[in-house]
């Protein structure tokens, strides 16, 4: 039985766009739990088909989630966190013996996923009455067709694989943008934010085992074998041999640097997606869900790995995104919050990269590799060209750049990668990425004050200013995140909500 959260005139409820609807807690921890428990299942059903028989079989997967995304979305888009958090780890333990053609098109997957979602929910957004999520969806729309273009121009002077790899990076957040506004239209942002903490607290499980013994985790999910398979060409001066390479390759100083680390270097665990940048976005935006929710009893399990972590741009994020907020929460001022915003992230752009430059900081370099790429040729070198996901890169070459002072091609940076490779077709992606900061439904609380979810903008916004020190900030663990969450926050916007005890057909 459904029931209405609050009484309404029931011609008002007829004049108003569909409502979406929310389950109760436990309802919404039933769900999730059961189809996270059968997108795991189909995930490993999934890799094993591709390792053994072909890379063709994951056009059975594909089929199974295009009729899932139309039949029930809600469940679709708990089967795609978790293939966008746990097939790494997946791969990683089936890898031993995988072809490496069989492991590229299991990388691929998760973004061919992705799109088979979003074109499905996209075909239902465009056939709804509601405005808004058109509109946002006609802005992704376009600014995939322009990657699209660039994707056939790098296609044919870089080499296609490269030019799909870059793709799935420059596109990923625009299809985060479109699953989120047609699962915005259907469900709250509570029911569906609960759904996606469920599966991050899982992968803790994982996690804490990885910080217990990363020799013995490691070994357990034969990480060797599925990093040698990753970074087949890419590596360029070295090789894993053993666990022990992977751990160095993992270690590090704190926070990148050798002062707060007292000159020990700090293992960086990689989490179920094992990649240790994307999954430190993923514990530092899981606590702005957190608090959004107001579920602050959770947060201090979420900081300690963040700590522990250690990587810089994640904590940055969540540190401004907070600090923004509080100003945000205390003057109920949006101009000034607007105008802080923009003066931190330019301060924070240009005291970096200048700083950074000074001290050879490979970021810097790989950015303003971009910028000088980008003056040099505006229409931009087409997908696939620079971007460390696609060059193989040796310390002996970035001697070389740090003693010219930039990199030769974009690098390190998704902003500078984006501005080699697109050219002025980059600002089609940003168009669209700001139309969805415009659409922010700022001020829901009542009387113009700040709504806990507006967190959520705000981290927005600092994420793709972290986007010119990190290739992996526009990832779908980082950017595509906090794309996905905005989007439903938009969608649902001031439309009157509908409780559930189960899901609706």
């Amino acid at each position: 039985m459904t029931y209405i959260s609050r009484i309404l005139n029931p011609a008002q409820l007829k004049r108003s766009v569909t409502p979406y609807h929310e389950l109760s807690l436990n309802a919404t921890i039933v769900h999730a739990l059961a189809w996270q428990a059968i997108g795991i299942f189909g995930l490993i059903c999934h890799i094993v088909l591709v390792k053994e028989l072909s890379p063709a079989c994951i056009v059975v997967c594909m089929a199974a989630l295009t009729w899932l995304a139309f039949a029930k979305p809600l469940p679709a888009f708990i089967v795609f966190l978790q293939v966008i958090l746990y097939q790494n780890a997946l791969i990683s333990i089936f890898s031993p013996g995988m072809s490496h053609d069989s492991y590229v098109a299991l990388s691929g997957s998760s973004f061919v996923g992705a799109v088979v979602v979003a074109g499905a929910f996209t075909f239902q957004i465009l056939r709804s009455s509601d405005e808004r999520s058109k509109r946002l969806a006609k802005y992704a729309i376009a600014a995939i067709a322009v990657a699209i273009v660039y994707l056939a121009i790098g296609a044919v002077s870089q080499g296609a694989v490269g030019a799909i790899i870059s793709f799935r990076q420059v596109s990923g957040t625009l299809f985060s943008l479109l699953i989120g506004l047609r699962i915005g239209q259907l469900w709250g942002y509570r029911t569906t934010a609960t759904c996606f903490l469920l599966t991050v607290f899982i992968g803790l499980m994982m996690t804490t085992l990885e910080i217990a013994d990363p020799a013995w985790y490691l070994r357990l999910i034969n990480a060797t074998d599925f990093m040698n398979l990753k970074n087949a060409g890419l590596r360029a001066d070295g090789y894993y041999f053993d666990v022990h390479s992977v751990i160095d390759a993992q270690t590090s100083a704190w926070f990148n640097s050798p002062l707060l680390s007292m000159g020990e270097g700090s293992f960086r665990f990689g989490g179920p997606n094992m990649h240790s940048i994307s999954y430190a976005y993923v514990l530092s935006i899981s606590e702005l869900i957190l608090i959004s929710l107001g579920r602050f009893e959770l947060l201090p399990i979420l900081l300690i790995f963040s700590y522990s972590i250690g990587v810089k741009g994640p904590t940055v994020l969540f540190a401004i995104a907070i600090a923004l907020y509080v100003l945000w929460r205390i003057t109920s001022n949006k101009r000034l919050l607007v105008a802080t915003a923009v003066g931190f992230s330019a301060f924070y752009v240009i005291y970096g990269v200048y700083t950074g430059i000074a001290i050879g900081d490979y970021h810097s370099l790989g950015f303003m590799g971009g910028v000088y790429g980008f003056l040099a040729n505006p229409l931009g070198h087409g997908l696939g060209a620079g971007g460390n996901l696609t060059t193989a890169v040796s310390t002996e070459y970035w001697q070389k750049m740090q003693n010219a002072g930039a990199a030769d091609v974009g690098l390190e940076s998704a902003v500078g990668v984006m501005l080699y490779q697109m050219g002025v077709g980059c600002f089609a992606i940003f168009t669209a990425l700001i139309a969805l900061l415009w659409a922010a439904p700022f001020g829901t609380a009542g009387r113009g004050r700040a709504a806990s979810t507006d967190l959520l903008f705000i981290g927005l916004w600092i994420g793709l200013t972290n986007g010119v020190f990190q290739e992996e900030a526009y990832s779908p663990y980082a950017v595509g995140l906090l794309v996905l969450f905005c989007s439903i926050l938009v969608a649902n916007g001031r439309r009157v909500s509908l409780f559930s005890r189960w899901l609706p057909n």
